[in-house]
């Protein structure tokens, strides 16, 4: 919160700048979630990413992962899921909502690199709720049709990440959908995605509302100050603010 409130005051190079960063890495350092802590062999590029995933979680944040398709968002999501499960003793949960199609990749990838996580796909008319609640250790492979339905159980759960995979399937702040996913209760939210500049500024603004609700203020301001000085003035300024504020 301090970051966005120095950020609108012009403070970037303090407080969103590297020297800032710099010193909260420095911070996580201290804390027991570190890359090392993951089994997966990532790419050069890859273990930046999870290194700032960890940095994300230990200082109790949420993140956007925004990576192009094919560089490896699923490795980088279940490397992070990993390092969570083997700093906790007591077992840990994680939430993956995804498209239907993509359930079983996600099954496969999780199986093959990471069994540990103990993936279930709870999909279709025999899906078991008794295992999400029984358990204390478990990666949940769902659908955002099964979040729609089964919102009463997949909320009542305490995660410890939630990862929404196509995270554009939230994009509108009026679905059911986008309703349900917010009220999941999870210690870490990650969004995958692709470019999201290159979406609708507002679609955008709810995916952020999603991970850190009021960061980039109320719909009535961040129309007024961003989305018409940029969509309809073609303001640079603000579109350079706007880039820094969901870079941060």
């Amino acid at each position: 919160e301090l970051l966005r409130l120095e950020a609108f005051m012009g403070k970037f190079d303090k407080y969103v700048g590297s020297k800032k960063v710099f010193e909260l890495e420095e911070e996580s350092e201290k804390k027991k979630l570190a890359p090392h802590m993951s089994p997966l062999k990532l790419r050069a590029y890859q273990e930046e990413g999870l290194k700032w995933l960890c940095w994300l979680y230990n200082n109790k944040l949420h993140g956007l992962l925004a990576d192009d398709m094919g560089l490896g968002k699923t490795h980088q999501a279940m490397a992070l899921m990993a390092c969570i499960q083997k700093a906790q003793a007591t077992g840990s949960k994680f939430l993956v909502i995804c498209p239907t199609t993509v359930i079983d990749h996600w099954h496969n990838k999780v199986s093959s690199f990471c069994p540990k996580l103990d993936p279930i796909r709870y999909h279709g008319s025999n899906r078991k709720k008794s295992s999400l609640l029984e358990s204390k250790n478990l990666t949940c492979l769902t659908s955002y049709g099964v979040l729609l339905r089964d919102h009463k159980i997949l909320t009542n759960i305490s995660w410890d990440m939630v990862v929404l995979d196509e995270a554009h399937y939230i994009k509108n702040d009026r679905t059911s959908t986008y309703k349900a996913a917010c009220l999941i209760e999870s210690k870490f939210r990650l969004c995958l995605t692709g470019t999201p500049m290159e979406n609708d500024l507002e679609e955008l603004k709810n995916i952020f509302d999603f991970l850190v609700p009021g960061y980039l203020g109320s719909k009535q301001f961040f129309r007024k100050e961003f989305m018409t000085p940029i969509m309809k003035k073609h303001d640079l300024e603000k579109e350079h603010t706007l880039q820094k504020l969901h870079k941060a």
